[in-house]
């Protein structure tokens, strides 16, 4: 089967195809069925209530609803916010989501299967199952298949983009071919980075791989200062609208992220970076993978998990390096393989993703892209040492059957399915009040249930507080000063004490007389909604 290879691409092989992706897209459907409505935090605090505010023109005027999340770009957010506000029963939102998903799983088959074309059909068969079922099974993908988590489109598109250089590489195809498919390519890694920038590692792995693994030729050079331009233009597809909106409100347009060097008034100048999970010293930092072996919380992310396959990765990478100079010092040569260009480009990509992800944030469900190819990587390095290929069907599946037994799975929020998507009774405001959030839990979910009149504002998040004094900051305390209308707070009932400290600051004080209590069915977490008053007309309770 070569992929995209119009002049190859029969009727027959059209209709395998077709099949094919509604097998994948169906099964996935399913499967997020299976696994139950999610609820998970960022979808609760911003993957819904980001496209809402978008399309209702409460960007600027509500102010940090979702915290700093409020603020990042909702691209790959449209199908579920199309799902939600087109199927009243959210089991059909849960299967169009999963659907969508199934085009990854579908093009990870393309490339496994196209990776293999060179062995027999039985072997081709165990190989290309067996990668599959490995980078398909991770910790860091499977638990997020049909949710708002964001990492299946975004790995599609890495996928697809590998999918053109690989082909390209593999034929006979003259220098304009070529370019037309590392344009593709670029296009589709740029649509990745700017929906979700955490996809960054990837493409700068990508571009290092496809400038070395060829060796440092002044076309491959070209062909890859064309793919970067057109990474470019993705960029611009997948974040330029919502990098206008960014700078049109707040002068900067990865606002409020690097601010350090975009200088924007309206929050600290100073670089936003999660590092919670960066490795704690020296020995994480050179065997990070082999740490995550034990179940483990914390340590590269926030929900208890264990997953071996990386550790494995780099068991293996570590002896067939050793392997290799063991060689070159004995007076023997490197070695070759067929296709040992496109095993090179893998490895090469794979290497230099992993560090620039280690050095970056080291959050394990960024991993993903790399998790969705392990199964091609650990292929590879056992092809470096084992010649008989018993013993790489042996191999193969034993570590294939090691891997899959024996992974935690992380639970980022799953639950019964509803009437409706965000079952729940809409608070009761009149449409002249003014909402002051403070808690760090997610809320925002809640803004679009209330009148859209309602004004929303967070004074104590992720990013803000009230001591300090950045045009956010600011505007805020202008606000609350020159609301007219009724004013109330959000929180978490949880945090009673905190929230009126920060209240406090404001010389504002809730009336716990006249509270609503909203409990979501399928979110623990007690949101409690009160009015507040100046301080000294509050009435003795």
């Amino acid at each position: 089967m070569k992929i995209l290879q119009v002049n190859s691409l029969t009727l027959p092989k059209l209709f395998r195809l077709a099949l094919l992706l509604a097998v994948c897209c169906l099964g996935s459907g399913i499967v997020a069925i299976k696994m139950g409505k999610d609820v998970n935090w960022d979808l609760l605090n911003y993957h819904y209530y980001n496209l809402y505010a978008l399309f209702h023109g409460r960007i600027g005027w509500d102010i940090a609803p979702a915290q700093i999340q409020t603020y990042i770009n909702p691209f790959f957010d449209l199908p579920f916010y199309f799902f939600v506000n087109t199927f009243s029963d959210p089991k059909w939102v849960m299967c169009a989501l999963g659907a969508l998903h199934g085009v990854t799983v579908f093009l990870l088959v393309q490339l496994i299967w196209f990776f293999f074309k060179d062995y027999s059909t039985a072997h081709r068969l165990i190989y290309s199952i067996a990668a599959l079922s490995v980078g398909l099974t991770g910790a860091s993908g499977l638990p997020v298949l049909g949710s708002t988590m964001v990492a299946w489109q975004p790995a599609g598109l890495f996928l697809g983009a590998v999918i053109l250089l690989l082909t390209c590489d593999s034929q006979e195809c003259s220098f304009r071919c070529r370019a037309f498919h590392y344009v593709s390519a670029g296009i589709l890694m740029g649509i990745a980075v700017g929906g979700k920038l955490t996809m960054a590692p990837y493409a700068v792995g990508m571009v290092f791989a496809m400038l070395l693994y060829r060796g440092i030729r002044t076309k491959q050079i070209l062909l890859t200062l064309l793919f970067c331009a057109a990474a470019g233009v993705g960029i611009i597809i997948g974040a330029g609208y919502w990098s206008f909106i960014m700078y049109k409100h707040f002068e900067s347009p990865l606002f409020p992220f690097y601010n350090d060097l975009f200088q924007s008034p309206y929050w600290e100048s100073t670089r936003f970076a999660d590092k919670r999970f960066l490795p704690r010293d020296f020995y994480q930092w050179m065997f990070y993978p082999f740490y995550w072996i034990k179940t483990n919380y914390g340590l590269v992310t926030e929900i208890p998990f264990r997953d071996i396959r990386m550790a494995v990765i780099f068991s293996l990478f570590f002896f067939v390096f050793g392997h290799k100079i063991t060689k070159l010092a004995n007076g023997e040569p490197w070695g070759e393989r067929k296709n040992n260009k496109q095993h090179c480009f893998i490895l090469l990509m794979f290497a230099v993703s992993y560090v620039i992800w280690e050095f970056m944030f080291s959050i394990y469900r960024y991993i993903f892209p790399l998790e969705l190819i392990s199964g091609l990587v650990l292929f590879i390095l056992l092809d470096q040492i084992l010649i008989r290929k018993i013993w790489k069907i042996i191999s193969v599946s034993l570590i294939f059957l090691v891997v899959i037994t024996t992974t935690i799975y992380p639970n980022w929020g799953r639950r019964a399915f509803g009437d409706t998507y965000f079952s729940m009774n809409a608070p009761d405001l009149p449409q002249d009040a003014l909402v002051v959030m403070a808690g760090g839990a997610p809320m925002a979910f809640v803004v679009p249930l209330m009148n859209p009149k309602v004004r929303v504002i967070s004074i104590a998040n992720n990013f803000l507080a009230p001591d300090q004094n950045n045009l956010l900051a600011r505007k805020n305390r202008t606000i609350i000063t020159e609301h007219d209308g009724p004013i109330f707070s959000m929180s978490p009932k949880s945090d009673d004490q905190t929230v009126d400290l920060t209240y406090q600051v404001y010389h504002l004080k809730r009336n716990l007389t006249a509270c609503q209590i909203i409990q979501p069915t399928f979110y623990g977490e007690k949101i409690k909604i009160c009015p507040l008053l100046p301080i000294t007309n509050l009435p003795d309770n």
